[in-house]
């Protein structure tokens, strides 16, 4: 199964509930190891991420310079990730690599978000 099918399907934009959050999640492009998607988790954000999913890590580079640049991290698989480590690593705020580590959780990459 590739990327973009581990993410619910509900037509149109797709939601999914993680916790007490609503996230809605646009795919716009994917491949078998890739996936182009814009992404609102619930905190007033709209993330334009591209995912590359490795053997044993996920990819995500937050492409928050006018859809052509920004920032990435590297998750290996069933680690528990420190909110605090990777914002220092991204120079980006709690927040957001909250929210972008939530989503490598609901990717069956992360085992728990810590702060």
């Amino acid at each position: 199964m590739n990327l973009a099918d581990r993410l619910p399907r509900l037509g149109g934009p797709e939601i999914y509930k993680n916790k007490d959050l609503t996230a809605v999640y646009n795919i716009i492009e994917h491949g078998e190891s890739h996936c182009l998607m814009e992404y609102q988790p619930g905190n007033m954000t709209m993330y334009r991420l591209m995912l590359v999913e490795t053997k044993e890590r996920l990819v995500i580079s937050w492409l928050w310079r006018g859809g052509a640049g920004g920032e990435c991290m590297a998750v290996i698989k069933d680690c528990h990730a420190d909110i605090g480590y990777y914002a220092n690593k991204m120079r980006i705020s709690k927040a957001d690599t909250q929210a972008l580590l939530e989503l490598a959780k609901k990717l069956g990459y992360v085992t728990e978000v810590t702060d």
